[in-house]
């Protein structure tokens, strides 16, 4: 999926959007999705100090997306927004 799509799925599943983000900023105690400045996609969780937890790379959209999905979906407190 694209960005955009999984944004319309978290928002229609009703994810708060306090608990991640997509845009690529650091902000404590979320779920992120960022494209870096060598055009590479992460996917990580950002703890109360900024720093970058459980990070993958992806060389596309689509499966670093895909991936941002399953991940929060592994998360004891995001998994209850997705069932």
């Amino acid at each position: 999926m694209t960005k955009k799509e999984l944004r319309e799925l978290l928002l229609k599943k009703n994810v708060p959007e306090s608990t991640y983000l997509l845009d690529g900023k650091l902000y404590p105690d979320r779920f992120e999705l960022s494209k870096n400045d060598q055009n590479i996609w992460e996917v990580y969780y950002c703890d109360e100090r900024g720093n970058k937890h459980d990070l993958k790379t992806f060389i596309t959209e689509e499966d670093a997306c895909d991936y941002f999905y399953e991940y929060i979906s592994n998360d004891s407190y995001m998994s209850q927004f997705l069932n």
